[in-house]
C-alpha cells in the first residue's frame, strides 16, 4: 500500500480486478465502486508479534495484545488511530472483555496471572494454579471461566469475588472455551482432542465429541 501518495493509492489486486471488469463494461457503477474503498489503521502493528485480536461489542474499539514487550494497543475505529496502550510484565495468553465497550476487561497471563482492568487501568489481580491456556465468560452467571494445562475450568464469580467449585473436564488439558450467547451452553475444546458441552445451570457435562476420531 502506498500510504504517501496524494492521490488514490489501493493494491495491485483492486487494479487487476478493474481492468477485467472494464473489459465487459466502460463504466463502473457506484456500487461496484464501493469495493475499491480501503480504509488503513493508523500504527496497527507490533515490535515482534501481534496474540490476540477482539472488537467491543460496540464495534467501536478493536483490542489487540502483543509484543515485545507484552502490551495491549486499543484503537477507535472511528477515527482509525490509536486510542491507548499499557503494558504487562507478563506475555498475554487471552483476554475478553467484559463490558459493551472497552473499559471493563480481564487480561490472562503467561505467569498464571489473571489481570482486571477498567478505563483507569489495572485494577486487581488474581492468580490461577496451572499456567493458562483460555479464558471465557458467562454474563448470565457473571462467572469467569479459566482453564489450562490440567482437566479443571476454574470458576470465578464476579459478584461474590471468589472462585468456586471448577468442573473437571478429566482431560489432559483444556485449549479453549467457548460460551454460547443464546443459552449459555459452556463448550471446551480439550487437549485429548474432544469437544465437550457443559450445563452451567447443573454444570454437569451434556455430552462429548471427538471430531478427529474418524481421521484416525
Amino acid at each position: 500500500y502506498n500510504l504517501s501518495s496524494v492521490g488514490k493509492a489501493l493494491p495491485l489486486w483492486v487494479h487487476d480486478k478493474k481492468s477485467r471488469a472494464g473489459k465487459a463494461r466502460a463504466k463502473l457503477r457506484p456500487a461496484d465502486a464501493a469495493g475499491e474503498h480501503v480504509e488503513v489503521i493508523q500504527d496497527l502493528f507490533f515490535p515482534t508479534m501481534c496474540g490476540k485480536a477482539k472488537l467491543s461489542s460496540d464495534g467501536e474499539t478493536l483490542l489487540t495484545t502483543g509484543g515485545y514487550p507484552p502490551q495491549l494497543r486499543a484503537f477507535e475505529l472511528r477515527e482509525l488511530s490509536l486510542k491507548f496502550e499499557r503494558h504487562f510484565n507478563a506475555e498475554v495468553v487471552d483476554f475478553q472483555v467484559l463490558s459493551a465497550d472497552w473499559k471493563k476487561a480481564v487480561y490472562l497471563l503467561a505467569d498464571r496471572s489473571v489481570e482486571f482492568h477498567t478505563q483507569f487501568g489495572k485494577h486487581h489481580t488474581t492468580r490461577i494454579p496451572v499456567h493458562g491456556r483460555c479464558l471465557g465468560y458467562q454474563p448470565e452467571t457473571t462467572e469467569l471461566l479459566l482453564a489450562g494445562a490440567g482437566p479443571e475450568v476454574y470458576r470465578l464469580s464476579l459478584e461474590r469475588g471468589a472462585f468456586l467449585q471448577p468442573l473437571d473436564s478429566g482431560a489432559a488439558g483444556v485449549n479453549a472455551i467457548g460460551v454460547d450467547p443464546t443459552h449459555g451452553m459452556v463448550v471446551l475444546g480439550t487437549a485429548d482432542g474432544t469437544v465437550q458441552c457443559w450445563d452451567p445451570r447443573q454444570r454437569s457435562l451434556l455430552g462429548a465429541a471427538s471430531p478427529f476420531a474418524a481421521i484416525d
